[in-house]
């Protein structure tokens, strides 16, 4: 009784002790180990049920959660409108609530719709203890047809959406009826805006051709109004490779007016024979007032595609396919080439194929003698994009030499091909070279100097010896070496001697003084001796006359020819010099009559006496003359 009072007042204890334990038994004495047999087995019995009680309610509450979530999971699909215009993107929101279920399969929107976006996001909460799921998936999708339209119920795991219902209208007026999105934002009514005036064609040249041979595949959109804006894709043509060739904008004149072009071009080369179908080009354009973008699409293209054929019996039996508009084997240089032991040549050889890509050049056979071949280069490749197709260049280098003389013929290279505009085999060749290997000889060389003494040994007869006579060949010269030093040396002298006496001359030249010329008054002007006023008279009449008829050539020939008459040993080339060497008013009325030449308005220049200021000033200095001779 004690011992179960004890037990329930302090069940810590209890709860404590492991089950089987027999801690703190053997410290009893055996009385009370007797009396305490049947409390033992109860508390091991309420041990085990209250361990067995809190597993099972816990197993009861997952149970139960997993039991709720299942019960509570859910999927719904809504749309942002029920009503659009063709070309509007429309979004479709799927909500996933309750625990993480299947990924939900989209293949049946691909029927009418396209999906052009798509996002998504996922909440957890935990309300009351409960923990709850949502994710959210948005689709933003494009109509590809107008009409009514049905988005299919989506599946995804055992949970399906309803059906939804959207109407495109071929009109252009909208009356859309939009439904609230989850998120509880209000999306604003779309604006009608007019269709784009957009066409797109395609066109492939040429349509029947070869394996591997080049098709241009050019692609043309156009708008009446404003250049097209949007995005044209590249088109994925199977069994053939294509590479872009590059683009152009330009404007056409029509009878309906100009034409906004915009046009891409694309080299495309059929892998196998057959019928090459090419689909049709999509062009995505863009509105200016924003949106999705209207897809346009041109009609789908097929090419017949015909076999390789075989080559001509003449040719090699592992020749390869090669066909191309053009093909040429280009090589700068001679054609004979001589070269000294151990020199070196580089020889650069360039295939250029037209409709050809370069990756599908072949090497160039060069038949090189392996003692003249030194060295190849890896071969250099590049393609050339031209709007009428690409042209490949391969470009191989070889380094020959050789330290062997001799003659050496080196074939010239060929490779067949086929012409696509003459459908038949051609081959391309270089002319074969002659490499000569051999050590230049000049005749003009002068021979190798050679030493001997000077003045030569004699005998000496006292001690019966010869001086030993070296170099006694044919080839000894027979003058001193310094001989042929005294040309250059002399050359040399000459160069100087001259080169001082040209700075002699030039610093002569310099350094003379100018002759001075003087301003001359109106009144007066240096006579000499052995000029008297006769000359100046015949001038000064010249001068009145072309004054008195107004000619201002004639007045300013007769200006001139006074100034040659004052200045002879510094003639003024013209009036604006001789103005300058005068004094006003004098200077005043030959710029004057200058000024005439050039002025745009007629100026009057007749006015002013200038041969009667010449001729007062020809008298006083001849009277002035003549009366200093006299004092003298």
């Amino acid at each position: 009784m004690s011992d179960i009072a004890r037990n329930q007042s302090n069940p810590n204890q209890i709860t404590a002790a492991k089950p089987g334990s027999d801690q703190g038994e053997n410290d009893l004495p055996p009385e009370a180990l007797a009396s305490k047999g049947p409390s033992k087995g109860l508390r091991q019995t309420t041990l085990l049920s209250r361990r067995f009680g809190l597993q099972a309610a816990l197993l009861a509450a997952a149970l139960y959660i997993l039991t709720c979530g299942s019960a509570n999971a859910e999927l719904t699909a809504t749309l942002s409108a029920s009503t659009l215009l063709p070309g509007q993107p429309v979004v479709l929101t799927l909500t996933q609530t309750g625990a993480a279920g299947a990924a939900i399969n989209l293949e049946p929107l691909q029927l009418d719709f396209q999906i052009t976006n798509r996002g998504s996001r996922s909440e957890i909460r935990v309300i009351n203890g409960q923990r709850q799921n949502r994710q959210e998936l948005r689709l933003t999708l494009l109509p590809r047809r107008t009409g009514t339209l049905t988005v299919p119920a989506l599946r995804a795991g055992n949970d399906v959406t309803r059906p939804l219902t959207l109407v495109v209208a071929p009109t252009k007026t909208l009356d859309a009826t939009l439904l609230s999105v989850p998120n509880g934002i209000a999306q604003e009514q779309p604006v009608a805006s007019p269709p784009l005036a957009i066409e797109i064609e395609a066109r492939v040249e040429p349509a029947q051709v070869r394996v591997q041979q080049q098709v241009v595949l050019t692609v043309r959109v156009s708008s009446p109004k404003m250049p097209p804006s949007g995005h044209l894709h590249e088109p994925h043509i199977a069994a053939a490779r294509v590479l872009p060739l590059g683009e152009e904008r330009r404007i056409e004149n029509t009878n309906e007016g100009n034409l906004q072009v915009y046009e891409r071009r694309f080299a495309v080369f059929p892998a196998k024979p057959g019928k090459l179908d090419i689909p049709a080009q999509r062009f995505d354009a863009w509105r200016t007032a924003g949106g999705a973008p209207v897809p346009f699409e041109s009609d789908a293209l097929s090419v017949d595609v015909q076999p390789a054929v075989a080559a001509p019996a003449t040719s090699k039996d592992n020749i390869a396919w090669l066909p191309a508009r053009a093909l040429t084997l280009v090589e700068a240089g001679p054609t004979a080439v001589r070269l000294a032991p151990g020199q070196t040549l580089t020889r650069m050889i360039t295939l250029r194929g037209d409709g050809v890509m370069a990756e599908d050049l072949p090497a160039i056979p060069l038949q090189i003698p392996f003692l003249l071949r030194m060295r190849n280069d890896p071969p250099r490749l590049w393609n050339e994009h031209t709007p009428n197709g690409v042209i490949g260049y391969r470009s191989e280098r070889v380094l020959i030499g050789t330290s062997e003389e001799g003659v050496y013929q080196l074939p010239g290279a060929g490779i067949d091909w086929w012409n696509t505009e003459t459908e038949r085999w051609e081959q391309a060749t270089l002319p074969a070279w002659t490499v000569t290997v051999a050590a230049f000889i000049s005749e003009n060389r002068r021979p190798a100097a050679t030493w001997n003494e000077w003045p030569p040994a004699v005998e000496d007869s006292s001690k019966g010896s010869i001086a030993a006579d070296t170099n006694s060949d044919s080839d000894v010269p027979t003058s001193p070496w310094w001989t042929a030093f005294w040309p250059w040396f002399w050359g040399f002298i000459a160069i100087i001697v001259i080169t001082l006496l040209v700075i002699i001359l030039v610093r002569r030249r310099e350094q003379r003084p100018a002759p001075e010329i003087g301003m001359v008054a109106p009144d007066e002007f240096p006579v000499t001796e052995q000029t008297s006023e006769e000359p100046f008279d015949a001038t000064i009449s010249k001068l009145q006359q072309a004054y008195d008829r107004g000619d201002a050539n004639a007045a300013r020939e007769a200006l001139l020819d006074w100034g040659k008459q004052v200045w002879p040993e510094s003639v003024p080339a013209n009036l604006s010099q001789l103005a300058l060497r005068v004094e006003p008013p004098l200077r005043d009325e030959i710029r004057l009559l200058d000024k005439a030449f050039f002025s745009p308005t007629p100026i009057d220049w007749t006015g002013s006496p200038v041969w009667e200021r010449l001729a007062s000033a020809v008298t006083k200095s001849a009277n002035e003359q003549k009366s200093s001779g006299l004092t003298q």
